[in-house]
């Protein structure tokens, strides 16, 4: 975290690109008012500022809690389900312009490969499901009795995984993730993209760095931009428990000069740094 004085330096200036993830940064959970978001974008783009929103979730999701809808298309673009789709969003609303199309034997792999983790942890005497309904990837559900919940109790669900896993002989989420690559592989999966929430292991085809290279070429480079010339908004991009949290895979290495900026809980990486 930078000190202070360079933390005020780092955002007394004007940003050309406006970067953040969705659910838990600029919305509490799935079930919250986003008005005043959906206002201040709008205001946004209308000025001329490039916005980005990266998420894991799809597009009905985050479409359907924002609704913003500028007043021209080119402004506001949705990098969604988790680096495998873009929409640009207009004012007739949101229009795909790229999708990561998985093939037959791909989404076998992917299958086989949540499959086999939930086999593995339910010998350990764990009760698992596996979200099939996931564009290329898979959600292994490692505490599925669990409500869906808002970002406040992050903090009380992690606390209730990591039990639940060591109860079964597993030093948490991150020991899971390790084991989801190994099993990814062994199904096939030459590269497999592997992340938690805390709450669900994903193996996927994609993440968020495939969306913030989306992001580069897109709103930076084509628009003859700078990566300096971006601020990114997110909550986890740091350790959460045993793990890298889920906006981890944002920070690449070619956006090391764009400003990041976590409103998170995590240990070694809450509050603001210039990278």
């Amino acid at each position: 975290m930078l000190p202070r004085d360079d933390t005020s330096k780092a955002l007394d200036r004007e940003f050309a690109v406006l970067c953040f993830s969705w659910n838990g940064t600029v919305v509490a959970d799935r079930q919250a008012d986003a008005m005043a978001v959906r206002s201040r974008v709008e205001r946004l783009c209308a000025v001329g500022v490039d916005i980005a929103i990266v998420s894991s979730a799809n597009v009905a999701t985050v479409d359907g809690q924002l609704r913003a809808r500028p007043d021209v298309e080119g402004r506001l673009f949705l990098f969604l389900s988790s680096g495998s789709e873009v929409y640009v969003v207009g004012p007739s609303g949101p229009r795909l312009l790229e999708r990561r199309r998985s093939t037959e034997a791909e989404e076998a792999q992917l299958t086989t490969a949540a499959e086999a983790l939930r086999d593995r942890l339910a010998a350990a005497g764990l009760d698992i499901q596996i979200v099939y309904e996931r564009l290329n990837r898979r959600g292994v559900d490692l505490i599925p009795e669990w409500p869906d919940p808002p970002e406040p109790q992050t903090a009380e669900l992690q606390e209730q995984v990591d039990a639940r896993l060591a109860r079964a002989g597993i030093e948490g989420v991150g020991e899971v993730v390790e084991l989801s690559c190994a099993l990814s592989r062994e199904a096939g999966l030459a590269h497999p993209h592997v992340a938690s929430d805390i709450r669900h292991v994903e193996i996927g085809l994609t993440d968020k760095s495939d969306s913030m290279r989306h992001v580069l070429k897109a709103l930076i480079h084509d628009r003859g931009r700078r990566p300096q010339d971006m601020i990114v908004l997110g909550d986890e991009f740091g350790p959460i428990g045993s793990t890298e949290g889920s906006d981890y895979l944002a920070l690449i290495p070619e956006l090391r000069r764009s400003t990041f900026v976590s409103v998170g809980v995590e240990r070694r990486s809450s509050g603001i740094s210039a990278r």
